[in-house]
């Protein structure tokens, strides 16, 4: 035989052989039902085989795990004596569990007062099997981090990682919604509700205007059934924004399916009257448009607005009756391509708002630039009534308190001689929140 005619009898053979599995294994993940049994496992195990060597090699890589780059050894360090009688809610990546776990934590003496080891297989396999045709966003111990847990008095932990969840003092899940894709922060209103920054699940505005579509959810505590939900992009259509005004385009992210005009990341309760809000009100901080809402659901009127000279800001806090707080990254180059022009100032900084004086402050600026506080992403701070300032430098695995004149105190959690552990939204909790803890007192 012709050696051309071989090859082209090869060549044709083997076409139409891949074609016919190419045909097969479409007809499969399109729920088609004439291929089952042993046939169809067949079918689906080929089609995953290069993503499941893919993930494979991603289990072995700790997404949480950032460099060890001011040499610190492990737990706190303090600055000076007289260090106050209170706690932090961690979230962070133990070694030895090979996954995120949560700690509670005395600042005075660094012990462990508490630790929940969440089953996070269990949370991963509810995830996967309800996006089992994202196989690109499948989640694994090592990639999903407990975010933002927020503590209740009986020991129960709402938090984020695989969808919205809650577990007991014990760990046992009280119940999970794989389904609703939560980001970022969870803020206590009451007793009964928190707020939780989310994504809408339907499609309709993403697909139109190719936008991540940002919400805010206000969530039942008991239950984690939605009570409200606002989309962001329909609180400022409705509230005088048109649609020039809003999709103004990003370099953050534009590579991906939808854009992300807003990157929602805190949604603040307002819990009690002022001459400027009022209780039920919620401070919205949306990074990508370096704007800060004072929104009233009740009405849905933004009751005021601000924008910058914060750049890529996270987490607004209130302090007073006419004061605000948040955690200004300072970030100008928002595809991060060049970490030396990163950042506008060198460093993070907390800005503090007056709404009675019309004016911003910058007071913390010294432990800011003495220790070095540049978290590209993420991050947050808090003023306290005394005014000490508590900060988490997220990517850069510190934790950090001070006052006006500098460092008090760092924690870290070190992985080994060369890494820490990255921090999942922090919380500090006073002397007074921790004393209302009623599960400690029955360990």
């Amino acid at each position: 035989m012709n050696k051309l005619v071989k090859y082209l009898l090869y060549f044709w053979m083997f076409f139409f052989t891949i074609v016919s599995i190419m045909g097969i294994t479409r007809h499969v993940y399109l729920n088609g039902n004439s291929i089952n049994g042993k046939p169809k496992d067949l079918v689906t195990f080929l089609a995953d085989l290069p993503s499941n060597i893919y993930n494979y090699k991603k289990l072995n890589q700790c997404q949480f795990l950032v460099k060890n780059e001011f040499d610190l050894k492990n737990g706190f360090t303090y600055n000076r004596k007289n260090i106050p009688n209170d706690y932090l809610l961690i979230s962070v990546w133990d070694h030895n569990e090979n996954q995120s776990i949560v700690k509670l934590i005395s600042i005075k003496s660094g012990k462990t007062i508490y630790k929940w080891s969440i089953n996070i297989n269990e949370l991963n396999n509810k995830y996967n099997q309800y996006y089992i045709y994202d196989k690109k966003n499948n989640q694994n111990n090592r990639s999903t981090r407990i975010s933002h847990p927020y503590l209740s008095n009986n020991g129960d932990l709402i938090f984020i990682g695989s969808g919205l969840n809650k577990v007991n003092k014990k760990s046992k899940i009280i119940w999970s919604y794989p389904n609703f894709k939560a980001h970022h922060s969870i803020e206590k209103f009451n007793e009964n509700e928190f707020w939780v920054c989310s994504y809408n699940s339907n499609l309709a505005k993403s697909n139109k205007y190719h936008i991540k579509d940002d919400c805010i959810s206000k969530i039942n505590i008991k239950t984690g059934k939605t009570i409200y939900q606002k989309s962001i992009f329909d609180i400022l259509i409705q509230n005088g924004y048109n649609i020039g005004e809003i999709l103004i385009n990003t370099d953050l992210e534009n590579n991906h399916k939808f854009i992300d005009y807003f990157h929602l990341n805190d949604i603040q309760p307002v819990m009690f009257d002022s001459k400027y809000w009022k209780k039920g009100d919620v401070f919205i901080s949306l990074r990508n448009k370096n704007m800060i809402i004072l929104f009233r659901p009740s009405t849905n009127k933004i009751i005021w607005k601000k924008t910058g000279p914060w750049l890529k800001q996270h987490d607004v806090t209130i302090i007073d009756s006419n004061r605000i707080g948040l955690f200004n990254n300072d970030i100008i180059d928002g595809k991060f391509e060049n970490p030396n022009k990163t950042f506008l100032n060198q460093t993070n900084n907390h800005c503090i708002y007056d709404f009675e004086k019309n004016n911003i402050i910058t007071k913390y600026s010294k432990i800011f630039k003495s220790a070095k506080i540049k978290t590209i992403i993420e991050g947050h701070s808090l003023t306290l009534k005394n005014g000490n300032i508590f900060i988490e430098e997220t990517t850069k695995g510190r934790l950090l308190f001070g006052d006006e004149k500098g460092l008090i105190w760092t924690y870290v959690e070190k992985i080994d001689e060369e890494h820490l552990s990255m921090f999942s939204w922090s919380r500090y909790i006073t002397e007074e929140e921790f004393s209302k803890f009623t599960f400690l007192k029955n360990k």
